[in-house]
């Protein structure tokens, strides 16, 4: 009987608390969801991607965001402003899979990065595409490269003025495509305009 009385005053404070503070309540359950032992490879695994992206200068540790799939209708992702070195469980939250470009790219693919490679952001300035005949295993690394639309498959979409989205089955995955496309997009830039 002491147990059921505990358990059911326990229940009713959480569930007042969520009336009055919603948002403080699912920061401190998704704090403690990604915090658990059984989620520590896909925190691993967003910690590896944004540590890549920002060493390999295609994003910045502030400006940068790492996003995977969990469910079929969620996806979680790294907050905003989260340091690369600091990524833990505090620095995902838990979104709809329809939250944006780069929620819908991780539902439709596995996992999507969000960065600001300086070369295809040159190239999207300059109205320019990415030349994928100057090689060949570079562009199929990287996949489809599409300017202006949405990424529903492995690949990389480039948004002028806004940023690029990368798409693969991992958060590893993603980041290796959206180098390659960096690199295309490197040598299209030495190219002369054709």
């Amino acid at each position: 009987m002491t147990t059921r009385f505990i358990d059911r005053a326990i229940r009713s404070s959480v569930a007042r608390a969520q009336r009055m503070q919603p948002g403080r309540v699912r920061r401190v359950a998704e704090e403690t969801l990604y915090s658990s032992p059984a989620q520590r490879p896909l925190v691993e695994d967003v910690r590896s991607a944004r540590d890549y992206l920002v060493s390999t200068g295609l994003g910045t540790a502030a400006a940068s965001t790492v996003a995977v799939r969990r469910t079929d209708r969620t996806v979680a992702v790294t907050r905003e402003g989260s340091m690369a070195a600091e990524i833990d469980g505090r620095s995902l939250e838990t979104v709809p899979a329809d939250a944006g470009p780069l929620a819908r790219a991780a539902a439709a693919v596995g996992a999507a990065v969000w960065a600001h490679p300086p070369a295809l952001m040159a190239l999207a300035a300059a109205d320019r595409r990415v030349d994928e005949s100057v090689s060949r295993d570079l562009a199929e690394c990287c996949g489809r490269i599409v300017f202006g639309a949405e990424v529903t498959e492995p690949g990389v979409g480039v948004v002028a003025g806004e940023g690029v989205v990368a798409a693969g089955s991992t958060a590893i995955d993603a980041v290796a495509r959206l180098e390659a496309a960096e690199r295309l997009a490197t040598i299209t830039l030495h190219l002369p305009d054709r």
